[in-house]
């Protein structure tokens, strides 16, 4: 079974400005769950390949990070926000 998160971003901040914020994957992972208690509910490849991209969610606050993480395990943050919904669907079911 896959999780399908659909988020409600009522305040999306985007991270990436002039400078992106990136660091090692376990190092992230960390500052996340001590920070915001967030856990990684979704995850994926880009189209290209190179990026896995994942999402970490509290599912009692709703704040969200999405962030890609390369083969060296280096992850960059892409955007945080607050209004996380999770929706879970079975591959190949239509709802």
């Amino acid at each position: 079974m896959l999780r399908l998160f659909s988020i409600v971003a009522t305040t999306m901040i985007p991270i990436m400005t002039n400078a992106q914020t990136c660091m090692e994957r376990h190092n992230l992972l960390a500052a996340l769950v001590d920070d915001y208690q967030e856990q990684v509910v979704g995850v994926g490849l880009s189209d290209d390949g190179l990026y896995i991209v994942e999402v970490a969610a509290n599912e009692q606050t709703g704040t969200f990070t999405i962030f890609s993480t390369n083969a060296a395990g280096i992850s960059c943050l892409v955007v945080s926000g607050q209004g996380y919904e999770d929706t879970t669907f079975k591959r190949g079911v239509k709802g």
